[in-house]
C-alpha cells in the first residue's frame, strides 16, 4: 500500500482524478497521525511514517524512555515507605520479570517468611496496576 518510487501517490492520484487532491490526502494524513499523537512526532516525522508505513526510530526510542521512566516513578511512589530491602528488591526483580512477559508473577528474591511474600504480592499488585493505569491513559 505504501510507495516505492511513488507508487502510492500514483494510486491516490488515479483515485482523486489529480496529484495535488493525492498529496493533500498525504498531508491531511500526516497530520491526522501527529495529532494521534498529541504532536510528539515532528511533521517531517509524520509524513515519513505515513510513507514509508514504519513509525519513526525516534518515537520509538522516546516512548521507551518515557516508560521506563514511567515504571521508576511508580516503583518510586509505592515503595517510598518500605525500609525492608529485600521486600524491595523483590518487587523490583517481580515487575521487572512481568513485564518482560506483560503478565504479574512474583519473583520473592529469597524472602521466605510467610508475610513478607505477601507484602510483596500486594505491593506488586499495586505497581502492575498504577502501570498499567499509566499505559491505558497514555494511549488515548
Amino acid at each position: 500500500m505504501y510507495w516505492t518510487d511513488n507508487t502510492y501517490v500514483d494510486a491516490l492520484e488515479e483515485h482523486y482524478g489529480n496529484r495535488f487532491a493525492a498529496v493533500r490526502h498525504i498531508a491531511q494524513e500526516a497530520r491526522d497521525k501527529s495529532e494521534s499523537l498529541h504532536h510528539k512526532i515532528s511533521e517531517s516525522e509524520a509524513l515519513a511514517w505515513v510513507s514509508t508505513g514504519q513509525p519513526p526510530e525516534g518515537y520509538i526510542k522516546r516512548q521507551r524512555n518515557i516508560e521506563r521512566l514511567e515504571r521508576r516513578e511508580v516503583l518510586s511512589s509505592v515503595l517510598e515507605y518500605v525500609n525492608d530491602s529485600e521486600v524491595v528488591q523483590a518487587v523490583h526483580a517481580s515487575i521487572e520479570d512481568s513485564i518482560k512477559i506483560d503478565h504479574l508473577i512474583y519473583n520473592y528474591k529469597g524472602v521466605q517468611d510467610e508475610a513478607r511474600q505477601s507484602r510483596v504480592r500486594v505491593l506488586c499488585r499495586a505497581v502492575w496496576a498504577r502501570i498499567h493505569t499509566i499505559q491505558s491513559l497514555g494511549a488515548t
